[in-house]
């Protein structure tokens, strides 16, 4: 009862004492912090034989490790090194003040259900289904282990969290490597489903400045995944997979011209469809975009133009409904700089009319889809648009 007390608290009173950070964006990749979830007095889930906190240091030395031998030159810090407890709210700030270019939380999964099973990573949002709130609970509940809780995290957080997402251009960073990642998953370890990447209130995500995701390996409660995640092969498997997403990850920062990104005039925008990136997300910036569509345009012939976005991906994909959980009217903008496509869902000139196409998207499985705007191809504030078009 004190639990749930203690939530609801953090939950309603939190007002807006904390403004959202927008994350940095990196134009090279020099930093990566790497973050064992759990450890010390807080063993995290577990199997029949092993603890989430041992697995996870395991595949994370592991990580870094192959980091060093690969790019001797990056600095790489662990939250933790050995079996101690870290409070989240630290972990998060270790990250800020390393200047982490990556920020890389490591976790496992169990649920009640034994066949449960596969892998998937989280961005920093918000929890608006019933599946991602238990997730989120789960992993935060780790804060009412901590000394003066209340002092830490109250005035804080979870407004925030539950409210609009600060996407910004750092956020588009951690969707590339989340990307990456879970398609190396996919490929390399086909005996555990892809469970796609989520959003959800994460503290330790939030807490942190820099790009940033949590990666869940697998169900320690299924019994061949956690055979798999305990056994050496399995980590070695996993550690290099967050590798080969790392290098990717880096190879991309890196190869970015400066100029390029300051100037945003590389960014144009056609149409291809979607895959199954349906609950990450990410608004589009201040960059000039040329528009083609999978279909004719209702709002071409407006300046203001309002979208539904519905995924985002480093993948170009064909424009068809069975792309798009049966949606139609979908267009993409590609972000030359950062490499990145954008797909949306209808057009509308009239910002209610968008309002019940972002309904229609969410019923089809993009629970974070949310509405963007756009002023003779460039996007906007959609407050600013709204106020342009006159309603």
């Amino acid at each position: 009862m004190r639990y749930w007390r203690i939530l609801l608290s953090v939950f309603f009173s939190l007002a807006v004492a904390m403004t959202v950070q927008a994350q940095v964006v990196p134009d090279k990749v020099d930093v990566l912090v790497i973050d064992p979830g759990h450890g010390g007095k807080d063993p995290g889930c577990h199997g029949k034989t092993t603890l989430e906190k041992d697995v996870v240091l395991s595949v994370s030395k592991k990580f870094g490790k192959l980091v060093q031998e690969k790019y001797p030159d990056v600095k790489v810090v662990y939250t933790r090194s050995d079996d101690r407890f870290i409070e989240l709210w630290r972990r998060g700030q270790i990250a800020n003040d390393n200047h982490a270019d990556l920020f890389v939380s490591i976790h496992c999964n169990a649920v009640d259900n034994p066949s449960a099973k596969g892998t998937e990573t989280w961005l920093r949002g918000s929890h608006k289904d019933a599946a991602n709130l238990a997730e989120v609970q789960r992993e935060n509940a780790v804060i009412y282990q901590e000394q003066n809780h209340e002092a830490n995290y109250s005035q804080s957080w979870l407004d925030v969290v539950t409210a609009t997402v600060h996407q910004d251009a750092g956020f588009e960073n951690s969707i590339y490597f989340a990307d990456e990642l879970q398609s190396l998953y996919k490929s390399r370890i086909p005996s555990s489903p892809n469970r796609g990447i989520k959003q959800g209130g994460l503290y330790v995500l939030w807490k942190s400045a820099r790009p940033s995701v949590l990666t869940e390996l697998g169900f320690l409660s299924n019994p061949a995944e956690e055979k798999f995640l305990a056994s050496e092969a399995g980590q070695n498997k996993v550690a290099q997979c967050l590798l080969d997403a790392f290098s990717k990850y880096k190879e991309r920062i890196d190869s970015r011209v400066a100029a390029s990104l300051a100037s945003g005039d590389d960014s144009s925008e056609s149409s291809v469809s979607g895959k199954e990136f349906g609950s990450s997300s990410v608004e589009a910036g201040d960059s000039e975009f040329r528009s083609e569509s999978s279909a004719p345009d209702a709002a071409s012939s407006s300046k203001i133009v309002f979208k539904v976005q519905i995924a985002a991906s480093s993948r170009q994909l064909e424009l068809k409904p069975y792309n798009f959980n049966g949606l139609s009217d979908l267009s993409r903008s590609y972000d030359a700089s950062r490499k990145l496509y954008k797909y949306y869902y209808s057009s509308a000139s009239s910002y209610s009319q968008i309002e019940k196409a972002l309904q229609k998207a969410k019923k089809a499985g993009y629970g974070s889809a949310f509405i963007v705007a756009f002023e003779d191809g460039r996007s906007i504030a959609v407050d600013k648009a709204r106020e342009k078009a006159g309603r």
